[in-house]
């Protein structure tokens, strides 16, 4: 007997033709240049967890990326429920969850490639202030000089 979250990977799989493993625990692909990932979550199996991968930071974060990844939560967490979290690897995600009773194939797709629009504004986000801390770094800004147009109300929009 399959599980409500089987039944729904199954049904999205077969609507987008691709063949789903009879092992398969989640789903894992990329879309815009991001990881999508979506997984029956751990601790509460009447939910889903979609996670999305922006980036993997090469190195520690300077104080200039992780102000900027805790204005974009604090600024965002009364907007919706995707949260930003950086895991021990330096990979910075978002992620959230959903009800999964009553959830459908098109509600899936909806969940998925929200996340991966808040991702894409966010990875370049990352990439605009990584490119000025390295310029600053060389000295070919103004010291202290904020990055253009980097504002964490970007990512807020319910």
């Amino acid at each position: 007997m399959s599980s409500p979250f089987e039944v729904l990977l199954q049904e999205f799989a077969a609507s987008k033709g691709m063949e789903m493993d009879a092992t398969s625990f989640g789903l894992e692909f990329e879309c815009e240049d991001v990881q999508v990932f979506v997984l029956h979550h751990p601790l509460h199996e009447d939910r889903v967890l979609c996670e999305v991968r922006v980036a993997a930071l090469d190195e520690e974060p300077g104080a200039a990326v992780l102000s900027l990844l805790l204005q974009i939560n604090e600024a965002a967490r009364f907007e919706h429920d995707w949260t930003i979290v950086m895991d021990g690897d330096l990979a910075v995600s978002l992620t959230t969850t959903a009800l999964l009773q009553g959830m459908n194939v098109a509600e899936l797709e909806a969940l998925m490639l929200d996340g991966v629009e808040r991702a894409q504004v966010l990875k370049g986000m990352l990439q605009e202030l990584l490119s000025a801390s390295a310029q600053e770094a060389t000295g070919s800004a103004a010291p202290g000089a904020p990055a253009a147009g980097l504002d964490p109300m970007m990512m807020v929009r319910g």
